[in-house]
């Protein structure tokens, strides 16, 4: 599998701005970056969900501005999905530091899996008790909270795209608007931005459709518009993730092997958490072994964290918590299902591969 880059991921981006406005990094910051930025006023950071660097030269065509603005190509997180990859970005932390894995975790001792950013139990789309969730996984500080508490003003800030946020903006024009009104509230901002696109559309319609390529497109010209009409502004624009087409497998048709589970599998649909029944190890590992190794490399709970799988650092009891005995990751393009009716993808990531991992960091007004 593809790994994570201990010196260029999105956690070492995300440490350098730590570095610029004078808070303590937790890792290690990049260099090259930081040199650019250090005496910048005005700093924006643009993630567009999902838009990583497969992506972009999928639809080169019409990405031509924003691919010769690439200054700096970096890794994502180990899984490369959006709960991951975002936390990391907005804590400065791993994975494996916060807790914040995957979309779908195991709670309440692998009895309910939960959807991380939504609170909806992940089979049944019922809300699990709040209470469930926060006894496991603890709220993070974000790097705008320590930017803002070490400078003592309000220099950082931070603008989601709706349906993230109720009352956010809901198109890509709407979002740089209110993102321009926050970095010119005074001389020295901070404004980090998140837009859901190319991602959702990309599950919807696979990453090589004409509903990805308009999006991009859209962010093409909008981000070229916007460059130039805030000269002031030091912008950058990253993904928390690439993404591919996906192949399903449903494990409904391998009831043996589907008999092994204590509970159904968590994380990623590329990269499944395991819970096995007492007693039932062996025949998992063998029966894994049989349909699935040519598609996924297994790895044990010791292997899992000996490995630095969700990053170079110490895992927290959080993070602990949700690792089951075994953990799959993709290296094809299949996808792990239980059911059909589980599946409504055409493109997917959270795998080890290496077009889910590589973003690109795209300047302007350096």
């Amino acid at each position: 599998m593809f790994k994570i880059d201990k010196d260029l991921s999105l956690i070492n981006f995300s440490n350098t701005f730590l570095k610029k406005y004078g808070v303590k990094p937790f890792h290690k910051p990049i260099d090259f970056l930081f040199d650019i930025i250090k005496d910048k006023k005005k700093i924006v950071v643009l993630l567009c969900d999902g838009m990583g660097d497969y992506l972009l030269n999928i639809h080169k065509d019409v990405s031509s501005f924003l691919l010769e603005h690439k200054m700096l190509t970096i890794t994502s997180t180990f899984p490369p999905t959006t709960v991951a990859a975002t936390t990391a970005l907005l804590s400065g932390k791993y994975p494996c530091e916060t807790g914040y894995m995957a979309w779908s975790q195991p709670f309440d001792d692998f009895k309910v899996n939960a959807d991380v950013f939504t609170g909806a139990n992940s089979q049944t789309d019922e809300f699990v008790d709040k209470e469930i969730i926060c006894k496991q996984l603890k709220p993070y500080i974000s790097i705008t909270t320590l930017i803002n508490k070490t400078n003592n003003c309000e220099i950082a800030s931070s603008v989601f795209q709706y349906p993230v946020d109720k009352s956010g903006p809901k198109t890509l024009d709407e979002l740089l608007l209110k993102v321009q009104e926050k970095a010119n509230r005074q001389e020295a901002t901070f404004t980090y931005a998140y837009f859901t696109n190319p991602d959702h559309d990309s599950h919807d319609f696979g990453v090589d459709s004409i509903q990805v390529k308009n999006h991009i497109k859209n962010i093409n010209d909008t981000v070229q518009q916007f460059a130039k009409n805030n000269p002031e502004f030091t912008i950058f624009v990253i993904a928390d993730h690439g993404q591919i087409n996906i192949e399903p497998i449903y494990l409904e048709d391998y009831p043996n092997f589907l008999s092994t589970l204590y509970y159904h599998p968590s994380f990623e649909v590329r990269s499944p958490n395991f819970k096995i029944k007492e007693n039932k190890k062996e025949e998992f590992v063998k029966l894994f072994k049989k349909y699935f190794s040519n598609d996924f490399e297994l790895y044990t709970r010791q292997e899992v964290i000996g490995n630095d799988l969700f990053g170079y650092a110490k895992y927290s009891n959080e993070a602990l918590s949700f690792l089951g005995d075994y953990l799959a990751v993709s290296i094809s393009n299949k996808a792990m299902f239980v059911s059909r009716d589980e599946n409504h993808f055409i493109g997917h990531h959270g795998g080890g591969l290496d077009k889910e991992m590589i973003i690109d960091v795209l300047g302007f007004n350096l």
